[in-house]
């Protein structure tokens, strides 16, 4: 919401005092646009029936000054509060996909489809665990052109543990129970947790990265309400991360960490080996390296046309934390790399200095239109946006600070 200076009016004082009635019930937000009409952001408590809790809402109203009247513009929508892990809109702005915490078990996350203010899909899955993956190492969900299918990497459900010693019998020494009891003690070994798991070192990827630990490629599509787990393409080492649908909407173009034996550190270090592949079909996965030989391809981004690719990376391999970083686009009816903006060593007085960065530099990347991108860079120690002709190559500075 943007707040414009509040007007010294007397109408202005009727919604003030309005404002003041109705924080005694609701959370209230104040907005003055410049129009001269006054609105009102209510947050208040519902029941949500198919959780079985309370949960906030938030009502948009507008009040008449002259007739102190107030009235609700549009339905309630639901607020994204605590339980709201992870928010991402389609393209065009008509639908919403939220990640939400399950309420019953703390370890598992339940999927939601928001469209017109309605929840259209509600799906609990089972394979996943507690986090499904935002920011800038693993990227963001992304939803497909035709908004039927939204692509994300998350956490996988913790392996469930069984010990040799509570292995179901095959037969029943007492003679009493039977294949029923075997179920059920059965189902409390695996609901056990491993002992000593306290001192157990889990595998993850440390730093600002520990919640993080067993990363899946995963397609959810929302109308079929049918969930895919992308395991095959990656072996054991390779993890997916920067997920996109192509142009087709039936593939995807992923990045993959290929950490084999180490995996700390990732978080502050873009010195890992990051290939960028695709992968036709989800049914059926094979992937295809799309930029063999290349040591860093993040963050793929595709025009607004489908015809380019474009990604971060470096084509040589460096030995520090991080480098300066090149702008690669790929022509996707050809499948060929080209290079738009290279490394620069020693810039003269007035250049442009390259791109810098960690992990924030490649997902800051974001097509302006079919010929032109805005990356985020570092400049004599100052965060700035660049905006990049991938055509002529031109680089021009249009803010100075983070955005």
């Amino acid at each position: 919401w943007f707040f414009s200076p509040r007007p010294l009016t007397m109408a202005s004082r009727r919604v003030e005092a309005i404002t003041r009635f109705l924080e005694r019930k609701y959370a209230v937000q104040a907005l003055w646009p410049a129009a001269g009409e006054h609105h009102l952001v209510l947050t208040h408590k519902e029941p949500d029936y198919d959780q079985f809790k309370p949960r906030g809402q938030q009502t948009l109203h507008s009040i008449d000054p002259k007739t102190m009247t107030v009235r609700r513009v549009g339905p309630p929508v639901i607020a994204e509060d605590a339980t709201t892990l992870v928010v991402a809109r389609s393209e065009d702005g008509t639908k919403e996909f939220r990640v939400v915490r399950d309420p019953k078990d703390e370890k598992k996350v339940i999927l939601e489809v928001w469209a017109d203010h309605f929840c259209l899909r509600r799906h609990k899955p089972k394979k996943l665990g507690a986090e499904v993956y935002s920011g800038d190492l693993f990227g963001d969900p992304q939803w497909c052109r035709d908004g039927k299918s939204i692509v994300f990497v998350a956490e996988a459900a913790e392996p469930k543990y069984t010990s040799y010693f509570d292995a179901p019998k095959d037969d029943d020494d007492d003679g009493k129970g039977g294949k029923e009891d075997d179920r059920k003690g059965q189902a409390e070994v695996e609901d056990r947790e491993p002992p000593f798991k306290k001192f157990m070192r889990e595998p993850s990827f440390g730093e600002r990265a520990t919640t993080k630990i067993r990363p899946r490629l995963c397609v959810y599509e929302w109308q079929s309400d049918t969930m895919h787990v992308i395991t095959s393409p990656f072996p054991e080492g390779v993890h997916p991360c920067h997920p996109v649908f192509d142009p087709s909407n039936l593939g995807i173009v992923v990045s993959a960490y290929h950490l084999e034996g180490f995996k700390h550190g990732l978080s502050a270090c873009v010195n890992r080996n990051t290939r960028l592949y695709h992968l036709p079909t989800v049914k059926a996965p094979q992937a295809v390296d799309l930029a063999p030989g290349y040591f860093v391809a993040l963050a793929p981004r595709f025009s607004p046309d489908g015809s380019k690719l474009a990604f971060v990376g470096s084509k040589a391999q460096f030995k520090g934390h991080s480098t300066c970083l090149e702008l690669w686009v790929v022509d996707w009816a050809a499948r060929k790399p080209r290079l738009v903006v290279g490394a620069v060593t020693r810039p003269s007085a007035g250049e442009f200095t390259g791109l810098w960065g960690y992990h924030n530099a490649p997902n800051s990347l974001r097509w302006v239109d079919s010929k032109r991108v805005v990356v985020q860079t570092y400049a004599k120690a100052l965060a700035a946006v660049v905006l990049i002709d991938t055509e002529k190559g031109e680089v021009t500075r249009v803010a100075p600070g983070e955005a």
